[in-house]
């Protein structure tokens, strides 16, 4: 059987959401992005592993204190995980190597090494 096109064909629990206008003054919310990378420095050992993190400030701390030093560093404890992931190879190629560290304070911290454009960057989630 064809559904016919004009009709809407998914469950409406598959249906796109569409912004809904806010009580008030009929402006549309506005969606924000999740757990955006944080660039990172990084240094790492002769195997590539980080051994030191130096977290830049958040933007609301530089704004508040007027400049942008960067935090203390952190001294890497372990490696629980490493990962990898490459994709989207025929667009835009992703090639990410991703680690879950235990700092020297007991926190964890994902990171991962962009290996396209270069960098580190920390995951938030």
């Amino acid at each position: 059987m064809v559904p016919d096109p004009g009709t809407e064909a998914r469950p409406p629990e598959l249906r796109p959401v569409r912004p809904r206008k806010t009580k008030g003054d009929g402006a549309i919310r506005k969606l924000r992005p999740l757990n955006v990378p944080h660039s990172i420095r990084v240094q790492v050992d002769r195997q590539g592993r980080p051994t030191l993190l130096y977290p830049d400030r958040k933007p609301r701390d530089r704004q508040r204190e007027g400049e942008a030093r960067p935090s203390k560093p952190m001294e890497v404890a372990a490696i629980l995980e490493e990962w990898r992931i490459d994709d989207e190879w025929w667009r835009a190629p992703i090639s990410r190597r991703y680690m879950m560290l235990v700092l020297e304070n007991g926190r964890t911290m994902t990171i991962y090494q962009d290996l396209v454009q270069g960098g580190w960057y920390r995951q938030e989630g």
